[in-house]
């Protein structure tokens, strides 16, 4: 079953689900507040790589935006 192709998908699927939860929620709690569009350019990013990488940036970015910036 670890090996069927659909099941890697919803695994991954789910991860991915699960960091864009955290990454919503961290820069909600950290900055009030986010626009709209970016909460949902951020809800169609696919690659759990990137989306860890905005995670580290919304926990240490100084300012909104200095993390809508980059």
């Amino acid at each position: 079953m670890k090996e069927s192709v659909t099941y890697q998908y919803m695994v991954n699927k789910a991860k991915t689900e699960g960091i864009v939860s955290s990454l919503l929620l961290t820069l909600n709690t950290r900055f009030d507040s986010i626009p709209q569009t970016i909460s949902n350019k951020i809800k169609t990013i696919d690659d759990p790589q990137l989306l860890l990488e905005s995670q580290k940036l919304a926990i240490t970015a100084q300012s909104k935006q200095e993390f809508l910036k980059a």
